[in-house]
């Protein structure tokens, strides 16, 4: 089971210990490993490194009021549940607007409490125990394996296969694209503050197969020549794994390509291949293949 992380945030100490003693108690017979932060400033909880399961804020907690925390750990986790405790209703609607999942009016019942949690717990376990379902099942364990791995590490991954299918690749070489371009995000992630990765394969024009990776990258990317190069010590056992990508993808005639954003500081991978004319090689032998594909 994945490692939860919750978040208090309010400016008030008797019920910042008031909801941190009710959070104890519930996961008391829980069979969870948890840590709870708590803090009674926002400017705290928005300058935290961590990226929060659940969050529990006060609306007027410090210099920044909840609503801009939420918004702020939202952007960082699209998935975090946030739980808003607060002595004014008239707050509700904005609080919609932010993706609330809960607003409790203070002094809050400790059974309706304990029942959004019950909800909560339930709709976190399902996002870290999410099987991702493709067209191949090795590559169905692959993913599945890579997404446990980025809840460790608190990154969140979506990915998104839209009616394709890489029939003409075979097992061993799909597996190398997918799982350097994975990897690759991940180490990336992990040190960057925001930790997203979104991983997309659709077929282009009915004819082209393409895989794309964007991530956050706080770090701009080495190159030399034009080409990647790894940012780590260890050069020689490590790196970017595009000597990996790049020899899997030469065999189907593929056309990969990057790019990073400076000022959003994203990093986008895109493998591009002509599944007509691929799967029409493995008919024919040396059926010419595209050089120019369409852009993105």
């Amino acid at each position: 089971m994945a490692h939860l992380y919750i978040a208090i945030c309010d400016d008030e100490r008797t019920h910042l210990d008031e909801t941190h003693s009710c959070l104890i108690e519930y996961f008391k017979d829980k069979n969870i490993t948890y840590t709870i932060d708590a803090f009674e400033d926002t400017d705290l909880i928005i300058n935290s490194a961590q990226n929060y399961d659940l969050a529990f804020s006060d609306i007027e907690a410090g210099n920044k009021n909840g609503l801009y925390a939420a918004r702020k750990l939202v952007e960082r986790r699209q998935s975090v549940l946030i739980f808003f405790i607060t002595h004014y209703q008239f707050h509700l609607d904005e609080a919609m607007n932010v993706n609330s999942f809960r607003y409790f009016t203070k002094p809050f019942s400790k059974s309706r409490f304990f029942s959004g949690l019950d909800i909560a717990l339930k709709k976190w376990k399902l996002s870290k125990e999410k099987i991702i379902v493709t067209e191949n099942k090795i590559l169905n364990i692959l993913l599945s394996q890579k997404l446990k791995i980025c809840n460790e590490n608190g990154i969140s991954m979506h990915c998104y296969f839209e009616n394709i299918s890489f029939d003409f690749i075979k097992d061993l070489d799909l597996i190398s694209i997918f799982a350097n371009l994975i990897d690759n995000a991940i180490e990336s992630c992990i040190v960057s503050e925001k930790k997203f990765i979104y991983l997309n394969a659709y077929i282009l024009n009915e004819a082209y197969s393409v895989i794309k990776v964007e991530n956050n990258a706080d770090l701009k990317p080495l190159t030399v020549g034009g080409k990647l190069v790894t940012q780590k010590n260890d050069k020689h056992n490590s790196g970017f794994g595009v000597k990996s990508i790049l020899k899997a993808v030469k065999r189907y005639k593929g056309n990969p390509d990057w790019d990073y954003d400076e000022e959003k500081k994203l990093f986008k991978a895109i493998v591009m291949f002509n599944s007509a004319k691929n799967i029409k090689k493995h008919r024919v032998k040396g059926a010419s293949l595209f050089r120019h594909p369409p852009k993105i």
